[in-house]
């Protein structure tokens, strides 16, 4: 249940961080009710929580960007494809170049 709901909530929202917080503070009261309150089941909960907040990258992620800089990959502005494209910090629509 904790990876399914992280990354629901990743897949929504966009941001790693607002998803592993998030989904931890709603499952920590639950842990015993679903079987996870051993030190075992603490630890498979985290791993969950941290996996299922890394499975959708989206550009409003600071991971997104750590991930194009590394790979030397480049952001640049592209055509308006009527507000389907990538939005940049300046609100321009951009792609990933070669």
């Amino acid at each position: 249940m904790p990876f399914v709901v992280a990354a629901a909530l990743k897949t929504a929202q966009g941001s790693s961080t607002v998803s592993l917080v998030t989904i931890s503070t709603l499952v920590a009261p639950l842990m015993a009710s679903i079987g996870l309150d051993g030190e075992m089941g603490r630890l498979l909960c985290v791993m969950a929580i941290g996996a299922g907040a890394m499975t959708v990258s989206h550009a409003n992620d600071s991971y997104f960007w750590v991930v194009t800089q590394f790979s030397r990959m480049v952001a640049q502005p592209c055509v308006p494809d009527g507000g389907h494209g990538v939005r940049g910090d300046r609100g321009d629509p951009v792609h990933l170049a070669d």
